[in-house]
């Protein structure tokens, strides 16, 4: 990193103590940017330890990123904040790499619902970031860029303590994917005295002004809901590694089956209906719940997942049961590739607390035809109430001593409160789910590695500390399961069956 590259950067880090007024610009942009399917999040494309991206893409967003700078960039751009410094277009082109890199493979994840990068997603988010830059001020964007940065390199100072200065720079803590710029930023960070270097000991902390100005990113993070949806892609990211969800939830679940026959048996669907699945996953309730022979030949049942690996799953079983009028279509429940007043009913068995509800259920109503229904059982909050639960889910139910938020699913008020703009409930019937908890690994990596629903505690840890938290928890688990008999390993989960007719 250069010299006027590293005075940029120390010059963000000032921002935390000195530049309180750009508070609002941040927020709106990163608000504005999430609307449009722009994406700054460079640790998406790290995979299993590599590039998720081909290298022959790598370098077409190479060229597409210095295009963006020699568009963008110019000799006299300066960045004013505690003083006026050079933005060199060294940072303006990473700025665009990461940003065009991300956003492609988060939309091969949304419109795919695949890990691999195609040209064509490339091209998409090409013409996203090169649209989103157009509309907003450039400088915004390379110091919004900077802040994710150094947001990274500070939460792991926090986290930890104190890192060692070589694994700062090497970045296998924090940001494995960021090791060519780590030593330069680690320099400004010093110079900004947000961190201190101990040299005896080579270690590297966090000072008060550096978590000043960590504090003030948070800030931001949180009001503009940037950490909510660094959690929803963290969440995407890890459910499109499974193939058959349905199989983890009847061993968490071992009633599932029945409660999905229940949800088919209340949901006043008739023969001959339009009929919408949401969240089908591998089709458990589309084929074995018996929902496909209640909507039936003469009617039309379209089954949904973001996941395509799932639906390959579906497609399988309906040619098994020679179901012709069940279609396979890959979509997500804010965004339905279906016209308004398309179906009679909509119905889903445990989708809606993975989704933004208030955007689901607007899509939803939309593509209801008037006096149309939607049909949905969902979980409630765990209850957290027997101590083999509470010794398991320690590390997440609490952060000092101080209790947390303990998830992010829906309370007995949620849905309910979240439907009324658009939907009159008619029957809401609270439910029990036996939720067994014998399978560390299994429960461990549902919850908190694939549905994320722990997701407040999850999405502020350093990135090699959510693995290692994993880990943690699964060693927890095997140490409850040898120490609690497996009858007591039982919990009953509350749930919510809710059927609504949209109002038109």
């Amino acid at each position: 990193m250069g010299g006027n590259e590293t005075r940029l950067v120390e010059d963000i880090y000032m921002i935390g103590v000195r530049g309180m007024e750009n508070l609002d610009v941040f927020v709106d942009f990163a608000k504005n940017m999430m609307k449009q399917d722009v994406v700054i999040a460079p640790w998406l494309t790290w995979g299993d330890g590599q590039n998720r991206i081909p290298t022959h893409l790598q370098r077409d967003i190479e060229g597409i990123a210095e295009r963006f700078a020699h568009l963008h960039w110019r000799p006299d751009w300066r960045i004013t904040l505690t003083g006026s410094y050079p933005i060199s277009r060294n940072r303006v082109a990473e700025a665009y790499r990461e940003t065009v890199s991300s956003t492609a493979v988060y939309l091969s994840h949304l419109e795919l619902g695949q890990l691999n990068v195609t040209e064509e997603m490339v091209k998409v988010a090409e013409r996203l970031t090169e649209n989103f830059v157009a509309q907003t001020d450039p400088k915004v964007f390379v110091t919004f860029y900077l802040l994710t940065v150094i947001y990274e390199d500070l939460q792991a100072l926090e986290y930890y303590g104190s890192m060692q200065a070589n694994d700062f720079v090497r970045g296998h803590l924090h940001r494995p994917w960021g090791t060519e710029t780590l030593s330069g930023e680690l320099e400004a960070a010093v110079s900004a005295e947000a961190v201190e270097v101990d040299t005896a000991a080579d270690l590297v902390r966090l000072t008060s002004r550096g978590k000043e100005m960590l504090h003030y990113i948070e800030g931001i993070f949180r009001e503009s809901g940037f950490f909510t949806s660094r959690s929803k892609l963290i969440r995407l990211n890890n459910f499109n590694h499974v193939d058959d969800i349905a199989s983890m939830m009847e061993a968490l679940v071992p009633t599932a089956c029945e409660h999905r026959k229940t949800v088919v048996e209340l949901s006043g669907i008739q023969p001959g209906m339009a009929v919408l699945e949401l969240g089908s996953g591998t089709g458990a309730l589309t084929f074995e719940a018996g929902l496909f022979q209640r909507v039936g030949p003469d009617g039309r049942l379209v089954a949904t997942d973001p996941s395509t690996s799932m639906l390959a799953s579906v497609r399988r079983k309906r040619e098994s049961y020679n179901a012709h009028w069940v279609e396979v279509v890959h979509g997500k429940a804010e965004r339905l590739p279906f016209p308004a007043n398309t179906f009679d009913s909509v119905i889903g068995y445990a989708f809606l607390h993975l989704t933004d509800m208030d955007e689901a259920l607007r899509e939803i109503a939309r593509v209801l035809k008037p006096g149309g229904s939607l049909i949905t059982l969902h979980p409630l909050h765990f209850p957290a109430r027997n101590e083999f639960f509470l010794e398991w889910f320690a590390p997440l139910l609490k952060t000092g001593g101080t209790p947390r938020n303990q998830d992010n699913l829906p309370g007995p008020d949620t849905v309910p409160s979240a439907m009324e703009p658009h939907y009159e409930i008619v029957h809401l019937q609270s439910l029990d789910l036996e939720m067994h908890y014998t399978s560390p690994r299994t429960v461990v990596e549902f919850f908190v590695g694939i549905v994320d629903v722990f997701e407040e505690q999850m999405a502020t840890l350093p990135w090699r500390a959510r693995h290692d938290m994993v880990q943690q928890l699964i060693k927890r688990g095997e140490e409850v399961c040898r120490k609690y008999p497996p009858e007591s390993l039982v919990e009953m989960h509350p749930g919510q069956f809710i059927r609504a007719i949209v109002r038109k």
